[in-house]
């Protein structure tokens, strides 16, 4: 080979590891992760999300996949989708999963990564709630009856040994059900919530709390989103609730209903004292759009779908990412039902569903007049570009048509 031609061939050489370079370098983005890399965090100093890198809102509904049979998963996400949400959230009950102590069941209608799979092959992504304790109006709150049958004077959601040592060994085998699943593995999970409205129960332990944190972070990874979530006392006001909910580290949102600009307004600023230098973004991770009903209980006031959908866009005209509990209520199967003060818990009522007086946790989403308000919401929101679509309405309707026949 002549030198020209070697000569030739360095500068080729040259050229093309500069243009790699530039290419790397381009393809980085501010914060310096790869462009579209599998992603997810929290870019508090610009009061937002990056999904792979780049900015990102969220909508989305509460569907308990324990609440519905397997078989009519799919159906009942598409019509999540069909509002218009790119994204689901669940809790995963401690109970339903290790029913007998040290028998764990992630099979069948158990089997939440499938869940989570089948909502991301409709293109939405999943906020799971670990726990160990989910409320949910569920059994115990999600955790086992054997907790307290083994050790009648076990202190539950507290630093007490015997029950962190029980939720270790429950989170070291739900951990490895979950990091498949998780954003930076290319799966739909964005964010892992630990615990639920801690804030509201009576211990008040920090202790426990960061040891929650701590194990989360242990066996799925530090890099993984954690976050939490507290409501506000009765009155609506005070911060006491994320005073012993938020965690260090963790990502505290906030919980509300209906209600006026005002009120949209103190909640989240509420919450972004809870966040690092009052910066990140604004999050109600359980909106309101109807509430349960009690066995016995014979009739119930609930918020207007106006006011339900001006708040929504309250809190959306504020940069906020929106969680409907519930988007679909599903059913209780057996004696799973949960209970408050005075009775079991019968149905969920969502304001605008027409069938909310079946005794089972309501449904939503066929021909009702919710669901073309929520369609509409998502289809006018300024910005948002996951759009409604139609669904076919079979299974549900016939499942309704039967029950009216």
């Amino acid at each position: 080979m002549s030198d020209r031609m070697i000569n030739n061939s360095s500068v080729m050489t040259s050229r093309l590891l500069l243009l790699l370079c530039c290419w790397t370098a381009l393809a980085k983005h501010r914060d310096g992760t790869e462009k579209n890399a599998p992603s997810f965090l929290v870019d508090y100093e610009n009061d937002r999300f990056l999904l792979d890198g780049e900015p990102f809102r969220y909508i989305s509904g509460s569907i308990h996949y324990f609440r519905i049979h397997p078989d009519q998963w799919l159906d009942r996400l598409k019509r999540v989708r069909a509002l218009g949400f790119n994204a689901i959230q669940y809790y995963v009950p401690w109970n339903w999963h290790e029913v007998e102590r040290g028998t764990f069941d992630f099979t069948g209608g158990r089997d939440f990564a499938r869940f989570s799979r089948l909502a991301e092959s409709l293109g939405m992504y999943t906020l799971l709630r670990m726990g160990p304790y989910s409320c949910g109006e569920w059994e115990n709150g999600g955790l086992p009856y054997w907790l307290i049958a083994n050790d009648k004077d076990i202190v539950q959601r507290t630093n007490d040994t015997r029950f962190t040592s029980e939720v270790s060994r429950w989170f070291s085998v739900l951990s490895t059900q979950i990091i498949p699943l998780l954003r930076r593995n290319g799966g739909p999970v964005l964010m892992v919530q630990i615990e639920n409205e801690y804030g509201s129960y009576y211990a008040c332990d920090h202790n426990y709390n960061n040891f929650l944190r701590d194990e989360a972070w242990r066996l799925l990874g530090k890099d993984t989103q954690l976050y939490t979530t507290d409501n506000f006392p009765a009155d609506g006001s005070g911060e006491g609730y994320l005073k012993c909910g938020a965690v260090d580290g963790v990502f505290a949102t906030v919980d509300f209903g209906p209600t006026i600009p005002q009120n949209v307004d103190k909640y989240f600023a509420i919450q972004r004292k809870f966040l690092p230098n009052g910066r990140g973004p604004l999050v109600n991770s359980e909106f309101y759009p109807g509430w349960l009903v009690l066995w016995g209980q014979r009739e119930q006031q609930l918020p207007s779908d106006e006011a339900m959908i001006a708040t929504a866009k309250a809190m959306w005209d504020k940069g906020a990412s929106i969680n409907f509990y519930m988007i679909y209520g599903g059913t209780n199967f057996g004696f799973w039902n949960g209970a408050e003060t005075n009775a079991p818990v019968r149905i969920f009522i969502l304001e605008f569903s027409d069938w909310a007086l079946h005794p089972s946790i309501s449904h939503f989403l066929t021909s009702t007049n919710g669901d073309n308000l929520l369609r509409l919401l998502c289809a006018d929101l300024r910005e948002w570009r996951f759009h409604p679509c139609l669904h076919e309405n079979t299974q549900l309707d016939q499942e309704h048509s039967r029950m009216e026949e």
